[in-house]
């Protein structure tokens, strides 16, 4: 009997302590998803203009509610008064900007990577719509099997001087490395581009880009025929075009 009650005592222990341990945890985790993140500095800064690439709002420096407003469009000038550097519950550190539009109705605090001093943003749209022009004018794309059409399509204009080999971060230059021809009417998307940007960069590489353009037209005279299979010259000539842009047109970002 007493061989009895003590398995049934510590059978009832077991279970208890299992409990204790099972309710030990649920605390900890939830606590891990609500921990506030602290300031670590908070700072007024210089009232300066920035424009969105991505990115939470949040109502404040404790990270933990998101703003009702997102910013939406990068097109939207968003002005930086405050900045706080915050440690995260992570325990990494990172830099947020309070920053608002215009109208006072989108605002909160925004991490600084997500923060361009975006300018021009006139011009970014001329050129990416001028561009989409020579591209579509080229036909055909080469072997561009890792930046597809949609990185044209899709492209913000924060990202239009961009260089990267993804498609999601790509702009204007990554395209350029590949535009180069096979046949004088591809060619004419060269020299379409040639001109979006012509006269926009320091001596040296405006007349680097003008011998370059110039090369490709002497080529494109060589065919009685705009449909002829391309020589080597004239791939040559467009890729060294193509390569030359791309540099020069990052450099407008």
């Amino acid at each position: 009997m007493k061989k009895i009650a003590l398995k049934a005592l510590m059978l009832s222990c077991l279970v208890v302590s299992f409990g204790m341990v099972a309710d030990s945890k649920v605390p900890v985790s939830a606590f891990a998803k609500t921990q506030a993140a602290k300031v670590v500095k908070h700072e007024k800064i210089k009232r300066t203009s920035y424009h969105a690439n991505g990115g939470i709002l949040y109502t404040s420096t404790t990270l933990t509610k998101k703003s009702a407003k997102q910013v939406k469009n990068v097109k939207t000038t968003l002005f930086a008064s405050k900045s706080a550097r915050i440690k995260k519950n992570n325990g990494k550190q990172a830099t947020y900007y309070f920053v608002k539009n215009k109208r006072g109705d989108v605002k909160g605090w925004l991490w600084k990577g997500n923060l361009n001093r975006t300018k021009n943003l006139a011009q970014r749209a001329s050129d990416l719509r001028r561009f989409k022009v020579a591209y579509w004018a080229k036909g055909r794309h080469g072997d561009m099997d890792d930046l597809p059409d949609e990185a044209l399509r899709n492209m913000p204009l924060s990202h239009v001087y961009n260089i990267s080999y993804h498609d999601n971060k790509a702009g204007m230059p990554s395209l350029l490395r590949r535009f180069y021809a096979w046949n004088p009417r591809e060619a004419q998307g060269s020299l379409m581009a040639y001109a979006i940007f012509k006269g926009r960069f320091d001596a040296k590489t405006n007349a680097k880009l003008l011998r370059l353009k110039n090369r490709v037209q002497k080529e494109i005279s060589q065919y009685k025929s705009h449909d002829v299979v391309s020589t080597d010259n004239l791939w040559d000539a467009t890729n060294d075009l193509g390569q030359a842009l791309s540099k020069a047109v990052h450099t407008l970002g």
